[in-house]
């Protein structure tokens, strides 16, 4: 795994990953701290999550209320990558539910990011999203607007570089 802008090391960059909690987001920060790719990482998350291991990394953890994120916008200031692993299914949050965490409130997120001078954003998705399937949640992955249009190659949905 490459440091999204750079070329390994951390160099004092800073990120933040969303959704370190679930499973696809642990994996992740496993990856971020062993490789030491980032001087400082933030955890934003809706709840707090031990860490029993030494992380390595200057590892800070903010709790918010996604219902009210913009009132959050401090905890997307000042990192050069963002990293977007949220996610629930129909099954735990109800259709409207799943709509609100998989397209709002990662829309949302990105927005308070670029807002917040993030250089990189990289959301990560679901293999094969389609806007015309019809399976709701492949639909809605697809549906994730952070502006230009979705790549859905290899499930990363959108990254984008503050260059555009």
């Amino acid at each position: 795994m490459a440091a999204a802008g750079g070329n390994g090391g951390s160099g004092g960059r800073s990120c933040f990953v969303l959704g370190a909690s679930g499973e696809t987001g642990r994996v992740l920060l496993r990856e971020l701290l062993a490789r030491q790719l980032f001087a400082r990482v933030t955890l934003i998350g809706r709840r707090w999550l031990g860490l029993g291991e030494e992380t390595g990394a200057a590892v800070e953890q903010v709790v918010v209320d996604f219902e009210r994120l913009s009132e959050h916008a401090a905890a997307f200031r000042g990192h050069d990558v963002g990293f977007c692993c949220l996610g629930t299914t129909r099954a735990k949050a109800g259709v409207d539910g799943f709509i609100r965490v998989d397209r709002d409130y990662v829309a949302q997120a990105a927005e308070l990011a670029r807002a917040g001078g993030c250089k990189h954003f990289v959301l990560q998705s679901s293999r094969g999203a389609n806007q015309r399937s019809h399976f709701l949640y492949l639909r809605v992955k697809v549906r994730r607007h952070m502006g230009g249009a979705p790549d859905a190659r290899a499930g990363v949905r959108k990254r984008w570089d503050a260059q555009e």
